[in-house]
């Protein structure tokens, strides 16, 4: 009875991977994260650019009136007084407790958990476009189903018209044709209603506009044996998640940044030894040389110089205990981490264990649908030849004809079940195009 398939007539039909790029490339979530993404590169670009020197200069002038400190010769004078200064400094980290270093490791763990937050989305964002492209799917195909029943029930009207006519049917069972026809008519309507309402969804996810032309494109049936009989192993699938699936990728990550929070609490006691230089002058206006002349400006730049080097060392002796806290809490995170990861991946396994057996319970299903199916057409054409010949009545039709739309709608069911887990599983083992 089901002589459509599940296809949509039209230019821009698109399959479940065209869906799912789309839905991708236009969700705003994850522009957001790409956005956080970047900002984490620069975070991580900054964190190495620490590891090199300080370097600052300065450059300051003034004019003083009044009392005042003769620089020349640290006198109080009353008089005017002008000098400009330059210098530059310098100064880098021997050694923080590797601080600096954890620090850079540190944003670019970060920057990595971003990425594999972003590939997690974008399979989240799969997940939701494979449930709603196969419930359009599905509703569709219900949408035939309604559809060939009414044609079969407006067929058998006039079927019933003529034999009333020539004696053969009482007018009952045309009036009860009518009133079938017009549930098949509401049933119908509904059909097309539920199409509507799960094609709004989908094109809510790809961020398509109402206006916009938007349908999906043939669903091709399944084939015996070779979408049917490779049915994947539970250990196997969850072998090759552990392998390419961000989320894992992410448990890792996470892991490893508690251990660095532990590194960063232990540098934080260790003392920090920080070498400096510089070099300096000024011209002063006041400035004389023995013979009471001033000093020109190029003369004092080199007289006026200066340069300085040294060490500075901090030793963290006190502070209430916090640093000590600090490294109990960070060992405490590591402990957390790794009980919330063997809990992640509990759930992946119990997912993928569930997954693996509605697979192949949707197999099974589908065989036995197949069966039914089979069955229930003929039993249907069996019932309309004795309906016909006077020897069955409307009642017996009228169940045959249930049941065998039942039966077509238990293969489509179970077909869109199997596709789903297939395609859930695909992910699983990484077998993405996005």
């Amino acid at each position: 009875m089901l002589s459509g398939s599940l296809m949509a007539v039209g230019q821009l039909n698109r399959t479940l991977d065209d869906c799912i790029r789309e839905a991708i490339k236009s969700n705003l979530e994850l522009r957001q994260i790409q956005v956080d993404n970047r900002v984490k590169t620069e975070d991580l670009r900054q964190s190495r650019l620490s590891l090199l020197p300080e370097v600052s200069g300065s450059l300051n002038s003034d004019k003083s009136f009044g009392r005042a400190i003769d620089p020349s010769n640290n006198e109080i004078v009353s008089t005017r007084l002008f000098q400009a200064n330059v210098s530059l400094g310098a100064s880098l980290v021997l050694f923080n407790g590797f601080v600096n270093l954890n620090k850079v490791q540190y944003s670019r763990m970060m920057a990595m958990k971003g990425l594999m937050a972003e590939q997690s989305l974008k399979n989240d964002i799969a997940f939701k476009v494979m449930n709603a492209y196969y419930d359009l799917c599905f509703a569709r195909g219900q949408m035939l189903i309604a559809r060939d029943l009414r044609d079969l029930d407006t067929i058998n009207l006039e079927k019933a018209r003529i034999m009333v006519e020539v004696g053969t049917k009482a007018e009952t069972e045309t009036t009860e044709i009518r009133a079938r026809l017009a549930q098949d008519e509401f049933h119908l309507t509904q059909a097309r209603n539920n199409v509507e309402k799960a094609r709004t969804v989908l094109r809510q996810l790809l961020n398509i506009s109402y206006d916009t032309p938007f349908d999906i494109a043939e669903e091709p049936a399944l084939s015996e044996p070779a979408d049917l009989l490779l049915m994947p192993l539970p250990d196997s699938v969850y072998k090759h998640a552990a392998a390419h699936l961000p989320q894992f990728r992410e448990m890792e990550i996470d892991h490893g940044i508690s251990k660095l929070d532990l590194k960063l609490a232990k540098g934080a006691i260790l003392p920090s030894l920080r070498a400096q230089a510089g070099y300096g002058t000024g011209y002063y206006d006041s400035y004389r040389d023995t013979y009471g002349n001033p000093v020109d400006f190029q003369h004092q730049l080199g007289n006026n110089s200066y340069q300085y080097i040294g060490l500075n060392l901090n030793i963290p002796l006190f502070n209430g205990a916090q640093l000590n806290r600090n490294i109990r809490v960070a060992r405490f995170g590591i402990d957390k981490a790794e009980a919330l990861n063997d809990m992640k991946k509990q759930v992946f396994r119990a997912e993928i264990e569930n997954v693996c057996l509605s697979l192949r319970s949707a197999v099974d299903e589908y065989r036995a649908s197949v069966e039914q199916e089979k069955s229930t057409a003929l039993n249907l054409e069996l019932a309309e030849k004795k309906w016909e010949q006077g020897t069955g009545n409307l009642l017996e039709l009228t169940d045959a004809r249930n049941r065998s739309a039942s039966a077509e709608a238990e293969i489509l069911r179970t077909q869109l079940q199997f596709k789903l887990k297939k395609k859930t599983l695909d992910i699983y083992e990484g077998k993405t195009a996005w």
